[in-house]
């Protein structure tokens, strides 16, 4: 997998609808706010941490419901580039990815899902 990602200030959307904060849940609908992504690159292959702009808590996810929130473990992300600036996101060792329920209330609480083929996220810097 190559490194396409660089460590940075991005703005994260699906169906262009941003990704947020609701308190710890990583949520779909909400105003959009900024991720810092920091690359660990260990030749071709690259994981990522993403924490909010100015935390202190990083993106991460609860094994027991799959659902994506804020807290203290060093979660560390594989960020796959599909074309232009779309991407999935997925727990480096799992084989699900990043899913929006897509219906529902706003805002939405992000989840791993085993969609296949795994859903698009936009990123863009801020």
């Amino acid at each position: 997998m190559a490194c396409n990602l660089p460590t940075g200030r991005y703005t994260i959307k699906t169906k262009n609808v941003p990704v947020g904060l609701d308190g710890n849940r990583v949520v779909v609908g909400a105003k959009p706010i900024c991720f810092q992504i920091q690359r660990y690159a260990v030749g071709t292959v690259c994981t990522y941490v993403i924490t909010p702009d100015g935390g202190t808590k990083h993106v991460d996810f609860i094994k027991t419901n799959w659902l994506i929130e804020l807290g203290s473990v060093l979660q560390h992300w594989a960020i796959s580039h599909l074309y232009g600036d779309r991407y999935t996101i997925m727990p480096s060792e799992f084989g699900h990815g990043w899913s929006d329920p897509g219906a529902g209330v706003d805002p939405r609480q992000l989840y791993l899902g085993p969609d296949h083929p795994l859903e698009e996220f936009i990123i863009t810097k801020c």
